[in-house]
């Protein structure tokens, strides 16, 4: 059961571990598009720019044609002030011309009737003009506007996209600051598993030494000092195992926390998002596709996350198994100490079975720590989703927000065309006005007068024609040049994204390698331990091929023993008188050797239990079992004295 919620504890670290790479690189693609905005920004203040100067030409050539239609006036003045006077003129002196003919005044008519029509036609064009000019005054005015509110969101987003690469950089250097310090405390733990190897090696040292000195009794004191010391460095291991264990938690609240601050990132860029789909279709999809490519980086970073946080466990699963070795080989070491010291037997047991106590009470607080901590993280990862739903209905709520603003937005343009709309009528219909006032006056005054007149104003307007048509192709060429430049832009968009897609696959054979050395390491690994356990299983066998050896010896002295019995009996009589007469000192003697033996053994249960905080909870017991000890060293000094 255990070993499934780890596994689900791994696959739900992995996935959180991928939907961080995939935030990670939405910020990336979030700030290319950034990039890109601002080359738009930057194309759009100069295509303002440029609208600024045309709108600036036009409103010259708009004022020195309302300049020459105040000239046009003044002139038409004056020459229906001449017209009168020489209509006067004329009629004074009519009886002195001749008469004219009907031809002449029906071609004159005629002639009247063409320039009249001239002249209704440059009105009207004059008055598509006045309306264009109006229309792209208004066009720069709104241009303006968007402008100004586009560049004020871009300066937004610019600053909270520094604030998020400048987390984003925090993030990485803590990443590499516990990367090295891993690396650090591998090779700590490489450092103690060597210097383990060799108390090994000394153990089964003295051991030897032991099975040839066993009658020297200093030799069991410094054993079991030497014992005191390879607990302590048990202790300091286990120590250490713990400081690493919570350096890996640290690591991994590092990385929720960083988990958190990338969701917060998300919902800002959402944010974000949402402001700028106003912006044209194109842009929407150049962002869309960088978007994806952002997404793709995170989740290579996640999967990379998530093979490191595998490679921590699995260095924290070695340091337990071989913590568990280590005390595997301290009881290989007891049950040796156990057949050296045979004339303890009692204490030796009693050691055994508190050390075994001792170690299935450290797997088992372990398994339940390790419970514990799963059972944290599932806790904060249920609350790391409802935190998520939370804020997707924010989100939607701020959906439908926007879009009633932008139903609102709609009807406010349209009824500012409507607004528009009444205004340029009612302009029309006084120009309108004016304009027949000005035909019915000047068909009120003499005829000739207006022919000039509408010859000026056609040479006028005709100038203007052409300087129109020159600004409207030169605009048209600008609107090539930059389509060109779009195309341009285009093309290089689509070579970075299969230049990236290259990258990408590189990165998947580096995985794939990587993958491909990591199982080699683990198979290396699994024939280092199975070599171990054949050098235990050699050593268990010569143990016991020396065991028996030492048993026949003991049979064939025992037999010796038993042949020579009627021979040594005198002397046993002999030997026995002098052990009556040697008995208090071999008294004496006997119990100093208990007391030094059970006061070493309490300095070492005191060392025990300053190193190792687990001891503590067995010194009720260690009190009881020293009564009895007390109780067994009394009995054993009447017997000796009986």
């Amino acid at each position: 059961e255990e070993s499934r919620l780890l596994a689900e504890r791994v696959e739900t670290l992995q996935k959180q571990t991928s939907e961080s790479l995939a935030q990670k690189e939405e910020t990336k693609m979030l700030a290319e598009r950034m990039e890109s905005l601002e080359r738009t920004n930057k194309s759009l203040i100069d295509r303002n720019e440029s609208l600024a100067a045309e709108n600036k030409s036009l409103s010259t050539e708009n004022t020195a044609v309302r300049d020459q239609y105040q000239q046009a006036l003044r002139d038409n003045s004056a020459l229906i002030d001449k017209a009168v006077k020489a209509t006067e003129a004329a009629e004074a002196a009519k009886h002195a011309r001749p008469k004219i003919s009907q031809e002449d005044w029906r071609e004159v008519n005629e002639r009247v009737d063409i320039l009249m029509r001239e002249n209704d036609a440059l009105m009207e064009e004059l008055k598509t003009k006045n309306g264009e000019v109006e229309r792209l005054r208004l066009e720069i005015s709104r241009q303006g506007k968007n402008l100004n509110t586009i560049t004020q969101d871009l300066g937004d987003t610019r600053d909270h996209l520094t604030a998020v690469q400048e987390e984003l950089d925090a993030t990485l250097q803590r990443r590499a600051q516990l990367e090295r310090e891993l690396k650090m405390s591998a090779d700590e733990l490489m450092a103690a598993q060597n210097e383990i190897d060799g108390l090994h090696a000394e153990i089964r040292r003295y051991g030897v030494e032991l099975r040839g000195a066993l009658g020297k009794n200093g030799e069991l004191a410094s054993l079991e000092k030497r014992i005191g010391e390879l607990e302590e460095k048990e202790v300091e291991g286990y120590q250490d195992v713990q400081r690493q264990i919570e350096k890996a938690e640290e690591a991994h609240l590092d990385r929720d926390k960083a988990l958190v601050r990338e969701q917060q990132a998300q919902r800002e860029i959402q944010r974000l998002a949402a402001k700028l789909q106003e912006l044209p279709a194109k842009c929407r999809e150049k962002s869309e596709a960088e978007i994806a490519e952002m997404r793709n980086q995170l989740m290579a970073d996640r999967r990379k996350h998530g093979e490191e946080m595998n490679a921590l466990e699995i260095t924290c699963a070695n340091l337990q198994a071989q913590i568990e070795r280590a005390v595997r080989d301290r009881r290989a070491a007891e049950s040796e100490l156990e057949k050296v010291s045979r004339h303890i037997p009692t204490e030796n047991d009693r050691l055994a079975v508190t050390l075994e106590e001792l170690g299935a009470k450290q797997i088992a607080e372990r398994g339940e720590e390790a419970y514990r901590r799963l059972r944290r993280v599932e806790r904060e990862l249920e609350e790391t989703k409802e935190d998520r739903v939370k804020m997707l209905s924010k989100l939607a709520d701020l959906e439908h927000a926007h879009k009633n603003l932008n139903d609102a937005k709609i009807r406010a343009e349209k009824q500012h065309e409507a607004d528009f709309a009444a205004v340029n009528e009612k302009y029309e219909s006084q120009m309108s006005d004016l304009s027949s006032k000005l035909e019915h006056v000047s068909e009120a005054h003499a005829k000739t007068c207006r022919e000039m007149q509408q010859l000026l104003i056609l040479a006028t307007l005709q100038s203007s024609l052409q300087s129109a048509r020159a600004r409207v192709d030169e605009l048209e060429a600008m609107i090539a040049r930059s389509e060109s430049l779009r195309r341009d832009l285009a093309t290089q968009t689509a070579e970075e994204k299969r230049v990236a897609a290259a990258v990408l696959a590189r990165c998947r054979e580096a995985e794939g390698r990587c993958e491909g050395l990591r199982r080699r390491v683990m198979e290396e690994a699994a024939k280092v331990g199975e070599g171990m356990e054949e050098r235990k299983r050699l050593q268990r066998d010569l143990d016991r091929a020396v065991l028996e050896k030492e048993r026949l010896e003991r049979d064939i002295a025992y037999q010796s023993k038993q042949n020579d019995t009627g021979r040594l009996s005198a002397r046993l009589r002999s030997a026995a008188a002098d052990d009556r007469r040697e008995d208090p000192s071999i008294l004496h003697h006997t119990s100093t050797e208990v007391h030094n033996l059970r006061a070493e053994l309490n300095r070492v249960k005191q060392r025990a239990r300053a190193k190792h905080p687990l001891l503590s909870i067995d010194i009720s017991s260690d009190h009881e079992e020293d009564d009895d000890d007390d109780e067994d060293e009394d009995d054993m000094e009447l017997g000796l004295k009986a």
